[in-house]
């Protein structure tokens, strides 16, 4: 508990494990302290999805938006991550709608964060078993 008290919370982008000098590829994102987080932690952000992306973090407004994750799943390294940031609540996408169709892409989920008071993101991965194939 005193830890707790001592230290501040960490940020979204220290929860999203992004750092000095990550590569992240963001899609459908409009936030402006969002992107000014990245600019000033000195992460590199492009919004042009590339072969072999570490990261990128895309927004899912409507469940119409879910094959959007099977599409930025191509471009990931086996090591990536994909980030989904969606609305919260009864209106927003359900996260049993994310997690189906990360499997069907071939993605597991592995975390959630509080990207805002509005918003969730959830980690997506390429299974371990599944890396040495891609």
């Amino acid at each position: 508990v005193l830890k707790r008290l001592r230290e501040p919370p960490k940020s979204r982008v220290e929860k999203m494990r992004i750092t000095r000098g990550s590569r992240v590829c963001v899609r459908g994102i409009t936030e402006p302290d969002f992107l000014a987080e990245l600019k000033s932690l000195g992460a590199t952000v492009s919004t042009r999805t590339r072969a072999g992306e570490e990261m990128i973090v895309a927004g899912i407004e409507t469940n119409a938006d879910l094959d959007k994750i099977a599409a930025l799943a191509t471009s990931l390294a086996p090591t990536g991550v994909l980030w989904v940031v969606h609305p919260k609540g009864a209106a927003g996408v359900k996260d049993t709608e994310i997690f189906a169709a990360a499997k069907r892409a071939g993605l597991t989920y592995t975390k959630v964060v509080k990207f805002s008071e509005v918003r969730s993101a959830e980690r997506l991965v390429v299974p371990k078993a599944a890396r040495a194939a891609k």
